[in-house]
C-alpha cells in the first residue's frame, strides 16, 4: 500500500524514527524485518497507541523520558496523518458524495474518521448541505446548542468524533485558540500539509502559525486508543456531547462499516445507550459482515450488533452500493 502511494517504508521509517523504533521494542519479532514485510502485517496501531498512554502516565512530562514518549506519540500520530493524506489528495469518494446529497436539513452524519472525504462534499457547490457543517460550527462558537437541539428543529449536524484534519488548535496553551477549533475547509491545502508538500499556490501546506498569536498550530485528533480521552479536550467532549443529544431524538440510526469492536468502548456506549433510550429507534447496519457466508466471524459480528441494539436491528444491507435503497 505504501509503495502505490509513492511513499515508500523505508522512507516512512527514517521519517518518523522514533515511533518505528518504539513499534521494534514493542513488538519483538519485527526486529532486524523491513517494514512492510511480514509480521509488520500484524502490528495493530491501537494497542501500540495505547502503550505509548501507558507508559507516558508513569514519566513525568518535563522527564527526558516522558519527552521521548511524547514524541513516539506525534510521531505515530503524523505517521498516520500522512498516510492518509498521501491516500486522498486530489481524490473524492463516490459513495460520500452520495450520501451527503442525500441528507435533509435534519439528518445528522457522524464519522469517527480523520480524513476529509466526507467534509468535500460539504464545501462544494453541487452538494449544498453545508447548513450540516454550519450548525455544528455554530454550536461551537456560541456554546449555545438550544437551537441545534430543539426537537422541532431542522437542524442536522456533520460531526467528527475523532477530530479531523483540517481542525486546528493553536499550540500555545495561553491562547484562546488553544480550546477553540478553527477549522480550514480548502481540503487540498490540510492534505497538502499533512502529506508534507510544500507548494506556492497552497500557502497552507505550510503551518504559518495561529491567527492570532502566531504560534505553531496542531490537527485536533483522538488516537486510536483503547480509553481515548474524550473528556480532557473541551471541543471533542462537546462533539460527543452533541452526538449523544441528536442520538437521543433520532428516529433511525444507520451505522455505516462500524464493527462494535470489543476495544471500542466509547463509542459503542454512545450507540448502545441511545438505542437503550429509544427502543422503537431502527438500527440500520451495513457491513460486510452481515453475510452469512463470513462464517464465524459473521456470528461475532452479529453477537455484537445485537447486544448493540437488542430491539430493532436491520443487517440485511452488506455494501455502501446500496445506498439509495438504505436511504429511503
Amino acid at each position: 500500500m505504501l509503495e502505490s502511494i509513492g511513499y515508500g517504508p523505508e522512507r516512512a521509517e527514517e521519517d518518523y524514527p522514533d515511533a518505528f523504533e518504539w513499534i521494534r521494542v514493542e513488538a519483538p519479532t519485527t526486529d532486524g524485518k523491513p517494514v512492510g514485510e511480514p509480521p509488520w502485517d500484524q502490528i495493530n496501531l491501537e494497542e501500540i497507541f495505547t502503550a505509548v498512554e501507558l507508559r507516558r502516565e508513569f514519566e513525568a512530562p518535563e522527564s527526558s523520558a516522558g519527552a521521548h514518549l511524547r514524541i513516539v506519540r506525534n510521531q505515530l500520530v503524523g505517521y498516520i496523518s500522512r498516510v492518509l493524506a498521501l491516500c486522498t489528495q486530489n481524490c473524492y469518494g463516490k459513495f460520500s458524495r452520495r450520501l451527503v446529497s442525500k441528507l435533509d436539513s435534519y439528518d445528522s452524519l457522524f464519522t469517527f474518521n480523520w480524513d476529509l472525504l466526507l467534509d468535500e462534499p460539504f464545501t462544494i457547490a453541487k452538494y449544498p448541505n453545508a447548513v450540516h457543517l454550519n450548525n455544528f460550527l455554530s454550536s461551537l462558537v456560541a456554546r449555545d446548542a438550544y437551537e441545534v437541539m430543539s426537537p422541532g428543529g431542522a437542524a442536522g449536524l456533520f460531526l467528527k468524533l475523532h477530530g479531523s484534519l483540517n481542525w486546528f488548535l493553536c499550540t500555545n496553551p495561553k491562547c484562546k485558540f488553544a480550546s477553540e477549533i478553527q477549522v480550514e475547509n480548502d481540503t487540498q491545502h490540510c492534505l497538502l500539509r499533512a502529506a508534507g508538500i510544500r507548494s506556492a499556490s497552497y500557502t497552507f501546506a505550510v503551518d504559518l502559525g495561529c491567527s492570532h498569536c502566531g504560534s505553531a498550530t496542531a490537527p485536533l485528533i483522538v488516537p486510536p486508543l483503547v480509553r481515548k480521552p474524550i473528556a480532557e479536550d473541551t471541543t471533542i467532549r462537546a462533539i460527543w456531547g452533541l452526538a449523544r443529544k441528536k442520538l437521543e431524538l433520532a428516529e433511525r440510526m444507520v451505522l455505516i462499516g462500524f464493527s462494535a469492536a470489543p476495544t471500542d468502548f466509547f463509542v459503542s456506549w454512545l450507540l448502545r445507550s441511545a438505542v437503550l433510550n429509544r427502543p422503537t429507534m431502527d438500527v440500520v447496519v451495513v457491513n460486510p459482515l452481515n453475510d452469512p457466508k463470513a462464517g464465524r466471524r459473521h456470528d461475532d459480528f452479529m453477537e455484537r450488533m445485537r447486544w448493540l441494539s437488542p430491539y430493532k436491528l436491520d443487517t440485511k444491507f452488506r455494501e455502501f452500493a446500496e445506498l439509495e435503497a438504505i436511504t429511503v
